[in-house]
């Protein structure tokens, strides 16, 4: 909702004349012209809560998953609560309940936001490569990819690194 949010208000704001939007400010001024100031604080308020609620979700969902799968937790949304799957769920709400800790504890979230991109940036290369060689040898030989798949498969993840390996300099400072 949040692109299309986006979209409207730069079509709107840039139909007039206006400057680039650089703010969610600007977003909701732009909007404010046609649907009113109360409206669009209402409208771009939801969107980017709601995108944000999702992300949150999706991320301390797959940190969890991926936490019960290296620790062999029993780790399934299917069924409910149980001793079997209690790991799972506290390391789901741990992740919440750290992450509502850093936003009232006032951390600069977006150099935090940044910092993880870079971080993301940094490992993709490592992540990648791995995920290539499990792929040709831990697989059995009728689960691997093959032919012009596995060309471009190869060809895309080359190129994620290679651009994930450009940009060291730049972070580290050199």
């Amino acid at each position: 909702m949040i692109v299309v949010i986006v979209v409207l208000a730069a079509s709107t704001y840039q139909g007039h004349g206006g400057a680039p939007l650089q703010s969610v400010a600007q977003i909701v001024g732009a909007l404010s012209a046609h649907l009113g100031t109360r409206t669009a604080e209402v409208l771009v308020g939801s969107s980017i809560l709601g995108g944000a609620l999702v992300a949150a979700l999706v991320v301390s969902l797959a940190g969890a998953w991926g936490m019960a799968e290296v620790f062999g937790w029993k780790h399934s949304l299917n069924g409910g609560l149980d001793r079997s799957n209690t790991k799972f769920y506290a390391t789901y709400s741990l992740s919440h309940i750290v992450g509502a800790d850093l936003v009232l504890a006032s951390v600069d979230l977006i150099g935090l936001a940044v910092d993880v991109e870079v971080m993301n940036a940094l490992l993709l290369p490592i992540v990648l490569g791995f995920l290539l060689v499990l792929e040709a040898t831990a697989l059995p030989p009728e689960y691997r990819i093959r032919g012009i798949y596995r060309l471009v498969a190869t060809v895309l993840c080359v190129a994620g690194m290679a651009f994930g390996l450009y940009m060291v300099p730049s972070v580290i400072g050199l």
